[in-house]
């Protein structure tokens, strides 16, 4: 195997063990689909929620 092949795959394999040991260490912060909105705290889109249903004499759920 020539040399370039070898020090390639040392390479490779020390960027993803320091990949790995800081997504273990919790750097980066919170990570989501969310994390670029510039909402901050605020959500995006609605939530459904158990107010949003109600509660039928059957038993069965059904959408106000």
């Amino acid at each position: 195997m020539p040399r370039w092949v070898k020090v390639s795959v040392v390479v490779a394999g020390v960027v993803l063990v320091l990949l790995l040991v800081l997504m273990l260490a919790g750097v980066g912060g919170e990570h989501g689909p969310r994390r670029h909105s510039g909402l901050g705290s605020a959500q995006a889109g609605a939530v459904v929620t158990t107010s949003d249903f109600s509660e039928p004499a059957s038993g069965t759920r059904s959408w106000r």
